[in-house]
């Protein structure tokens, strides 16, 4: 899998389809995502301006300084100390690895000023660090909510709050003020992706700006692109589709695959179980896509629950320099039928796919994964054939529970 960063580093980048236009700049790669609207609007806002080749890449994901430019650009009360900032560059550091010239700098400095960040107990800010979920929601808060909720925790199932910790009073927040998109389910302690943090942000931002007491657009996750109610089972919509013997294949005893891990997978028709699934820390260079496989398979895009494409990928070959036992995990994938079970456990919830069909795509190929409003749909990802990375083969599955 030497090239498999050439290939992840693109994806959901490229489109098809017309593109969206938002302040004379085209975004093809929001097109048709749950994340149009507020990544437009955002941009029309100047905002967020997209990369040089005129995407936004939504399923990418969002570091720490990025985080902070798009907050501080987003309220326009800080648009006057921005400025000042800019013209005055202090020679000295805010931050330890902070340089005075960065492009960022002034952003850190306006957000340090209105305690929207307060860096790291060794002096540092970590400016390349992805950010999770809950330290995205605590500074979009910090920065615009005008109130806060502490106290007693506030749940609901667009993301797993608890009680007594750092996030809470700002989880909060956000559910009273309705900023997370329905139909969707966030973890505090995950990456978050660009258009996940691009919806928070939008909703808060009008929020703030429009004197609401909550966010009361539109929910693009309301319905599924069948027009049936987010989380319809659509593999059983035919019954003489090829997935007509599902529901005798989903026995009571499913369960006996639910993992203790946080996130893992069980293909019973190939003898993995209980595989551990990680999300690179770095999803941007070739080691830090390869790093998740020394210890099971790795994750990209959408997390399960998210009605979205959620890509899991595993070694097909064995190379000298990976010594460990997963070097060939994903081998046999090839052998997968129609209507065998997949069963992933993401956040103590267990999802079960079932397997759909497959393909060989060109390891240049980009189009299958590219959001296209399906619905949630996981695809098992190697390079093809064995010991060789010019291809890739695909399983797809669909979600039946």
């Amino acid at each position: 899998m030497k090239n498999l960063i050439a290939t992840l580093l693109i994806i959901g980048t490229v489109a098809t389809s017309p593109s969206v236009s938002a302040a004379g700049v085209s975004y093809a790669d929001v097109q048709g995502t749950p994340f149009e609207a507020s990544a437009v609007a955002l941009a029309q806002a100047g905002v967020v301006s997209g990369y040089s080749d005129g995407t936004l890449r939504p399923y990418y994901y969002v570091r720490r300084a990025e985080a902070v430019k798009m907050i501080i650009e987003a309220n326009p009360a800080f648009k006057t100390e921005l400025n000042w900032f800019i013209a005055h560059p202090s020679p000295l550091a805010l931050f330890s690895d902070i340089d005075p010239s960065a492009w960022y700098t002034p952003y850190v400095e306006v957000a340090f000023k209105h305690h929207i960040i307060t860096g790291y107990s060794d002096g540092t800010f970590r400016p390349d660090d992805l950010v999770s979920t809950g330290e995205s929601i605590s500074m979009i808060v910090r920065a615009m909510a005008s109130d806060s909720a502490p106290g007693s925790v506030v749940y609901a199932p667009t993301i797993n709050n608890r009680p007594g910790q750092w996030f809470t009073p700002y989880v909060n927040v956000a559910i009273n003020k309705n900023l997370l998109m329905r139909g969707q389910t966030l973890a505090v302690a995950q990456t978050i992706h660009r258009g996940q943090f691009f919806d928070i942000l939008y909703r808060m931002r009008e929020v703030a700006l429009k004197r609401l007491v909550a966010f009361s657009g539109p929910e693009p996750l309301g319905q599924s692109a069948t027009g049936l109610p987010t989380g319809t089972q659509l593999a059983m919509q035919s019954p003489a589709g090829p997935f007509a013997q599902i529901p005798s294949a989903l026995a009571a005893d499913s369960q006996q695959y639910l993992s203790k891990k946080p996130f893992a997978i069980t293909i019973p028709s190939l003898g993995i179980t209980d595989l551990t699934i990680t999300t690179p820390k770095d999803p941007y260079t070739a080691k830090g896509v390869l790093a998740p496989l020394t210890a099971g398979v790795g994750h990209l895009f959408n997390y399960p629950g998210q009605n979205g494409k959620i890509l899991v990928y595993g070694h097909s070959s064995g190379y000298p320099w990976d010594t460990s036992s997963y070097t060939k995990i994903f081998r046999s994938i090839n052998k997968l039928k129609n209507g065998d079970m997949v069963y992933v456990t993401y956040n103590g919830r267990l999802y079960t796919y079932a397997i759909s069909g497959h393909k060989t795509v060109s390891a240049k190929d980009t189009k299958e994964y590219q959001p296209d409003g399906s619905g949630e749909k996981l695809i098992l990802y190697t390079c093809w054939p064995p010991d060789s990375i010019s291809q890739r083969f695909l399983q797809f599955a669909t979600l039946v529970r």
